[in-house]
């Protein structure tokens, strides 16, 4: 893990609350000890109820512990973890602990979302109460319905003209084109007849 990857790690934590300076100096040897304070705040930051062990002293205290965040993390968050890059407690570690942080810090940036969702709630709500209570009078519902019923009616009586003018359009066009078609038959009869008719020097031309 990189200098730079690990600054800015510490400085994701810091921003999203997270107490204690961490430096590259904690993770020149393993350091189970912070790597378990980090997981525990992360998992906290997750659901403050969370149930984890508290005892890390021991081998099979840490390995316990660290089955725990693994199973909070892919149940909770559905993030799965690395465990035994958490147990080594060391740059690795870190890199492990990235993807949790960037939940941890969606999950704050929907915090403040829903912190101004509820305060605009408080807002709306007197608004809202006013116009439930409000009581109508019954004309005012009465005249209400017949305009929309009025608008309805003149919708559906333009709706019908427009189809009638349709259908008479398409019937003035059909006449027409009749018509046409009436005039050339009689055209090709009279040229027929003409051919017909004609003199014989012009059959000799």
């Amino acid at each position: 893990m990189s200098y730079r990857e690990l600054r800015n790690c510490g400085e994701m934590l810091r921003a999203l609350g997270f107490k204690r300076l961490i430096s590259m100096e904690n993770f020149r040897s393993p350091n189970f000890p912070l790597i378990a304070e980090i997981l525990a705040w992360l998992v906290y930051r997750f659901d403050p109820k969370a149930d984890l062990p508290t005892d890390v002293d021991t081998e099979q205290d840490r390995i316990i512990f660290i089955r725990s965040v693994a199973q909070f993390m892919a149940s909770k968050a559905h993030v799965k973890v690395n465990t035994k890059r958490l147990y080594q407690s060391d740059g690795y570690a870190i890199s492990e602990l990235k993807q949790i942080r960037s939940l941890a810090s969606e999950i704050t940036s929907r915090g403040a979302t829903l912190y101004d969702l509820l305060r605009r709630e408080v807002d709306l709500r007197e608004t809202r109460t006013i116009i439930i209570n409000r009581q109508l009078e019954l004309t005012e519902v009465e005249n209400g319905i017949q305009e929309a019923i009025g608008v309805s009616e003149e919708e559906v009586k333009r709706n019908q003209s427009a189809v009638e003018n349709v259908g008479s359009d398409q019937a003035n066009l059909e006449a027409k084109i009749e018509k046409k078609k009436t005039g050339l038959e009689r055209g090709q009869k009279r040229l027929l007849t003409l051919k017909k008719v004609r003199p014989a020097f012009m059959g000799r031309v």
